[in-house]
């Protein structure tokens, strides 16, 4: 595995009243702006952010921010489970006895008030009731179409771009260790048909079952169906170093997960939506992405102009509308 180089020469004092966050980037340019005043009003005090490589100007932007802490690892992110590999040796050294942020750049952290408290609050909250982790949905933000988003310029507020997420249409799944896998939202309307997927894995199983000598057929394997991505994160955590994380942070083991939730807004569709999808290094770089991308890119190239809005579409106003739709839960 490839090794993390730091490149900024800042002090980090222990200060164990800090929130810190932890996050892995490659060519942010456009929304690391935004991310960064958005954690900073929530009241993160510190940021690790690991660079895979840009090349356009993210580097030289989070370089010159006094509250960034800059590392640079070159590896592939698929190698290191979406970057987990290379954000849990930060956490063990920078992370233990703090409230930790871990996150992507194109996902924004909310829950219950986060309008008028800070995070410190939930975080009390949370250590007041024996929890030291906390679950999020992802839910995909949306412009009312692909054209819209273009309009979209570095350091503008994702939501003014981007406005819209489906108010149902989620299927949710609690594990038996308070980790939730959640499933559904725009992405998996759009661009994967769950359906046939359940028909085509239903019949490899029945070919299987039928022909054993079928399981070691390459044929078979690359129709095995595709599912659309996990909408789940465990995204804040009191950290210690005997907790660890599954691929892009979706499961956290061995912690106190609280029963409340909060939600990450995800902006995936903003204005350099097309040409990320069309990225084929970008695209190989995350984990189980490839194929993800390139689904994406097919119906790109197909419809110049995509409409997310459907009839489940809403605007979103804040985190009492979520509580109200029980997309966030309060036990």
């Amino acid at each position: 595995m490839s090794e993390n180089k730091r490149i900024d020469t800042r002090d980090i004092l222990d200060e164990k009243s800090e929130i810190r966050l932890f996050a892995k980037i490659k060519n942010e340019s456009l929304r690391i702006e935004h991310f960064l005043e958005w954690y900073r009003q929530l009241g993160v005090a510190r940021f690790f952010l690991i660079d895979n490589e840009s090349n356009d100007g993210t580097l030289e932007i989070i370089h010159n921010q006094p509250d960034c802490h800059v590392f640079q690892n070159t590896g592939n992110m698929a190698d290191a489970k979406a970057g987990i590999d290379w954000i849990t040796p930060l956490l063990n050294e920078y992370g233990v006895g703090h409230w930790c942020v871990i996150v992507d750049a194109d996902e924004l952290l909310v829950y219950q008030d986060y309008e008028k408290e800070k995070l410190s609050v939930l975080c009390a909250r949370l250590r007041s009731n024996g929890f030291d982790a906390f679950h999020c949905m992802l839910i995909d933000m949306y412009p009312a179409n692909s054209r819209d988003a273009k309009a979209y310029s570095a350091g503008q507020s994702f939501l003014k771009f981007s406005p819209f997420f489906d108010r149902k249409g989620y299927r949710f799944y609690r594990l038996e260790d308070g980790n939730i896998t959640v499933k559904g939202g725009p992405r998996s309307r759009l661009f994967y048909s769950v359906l046939m997927a359940r028909i085509t894995r239903f019949t490899l199983r029945g070919i299987r079952a039928v022909l054993p000598v079928s399981k070691g057929i390459k044929l078979l394997k690359s129709l095995e169906p595709k599912f659309p991505p996990s909408l789940n994160k465990v995204p804040l955590v009191y950290w210690n170093a005997n907790l660890s994380y599954a691929d892009a942070a979706h499961y956290l083991y061995n912690a106190q997960i609280a029963t409340e939730t909060g939600a990450l807004l995800h902006f995936k569709f903003l204005g350099d939506f097309a040409a990320r999808m069309g990225d084929a290094t970008l695209a190989a770089a995350y984990f189980n992405q490839g194929e993800e991308y390139k689904r994406y890119n097919a119906r790109l190239r197909s419809q110049d102009n995509i409409r997310f809005q459907c009839n489940l579409t809403v605007p979103f106003k804040g985190s009492r509308q979520l509580i109200d739709l029980g997309l966030i839960r309060l036990v």
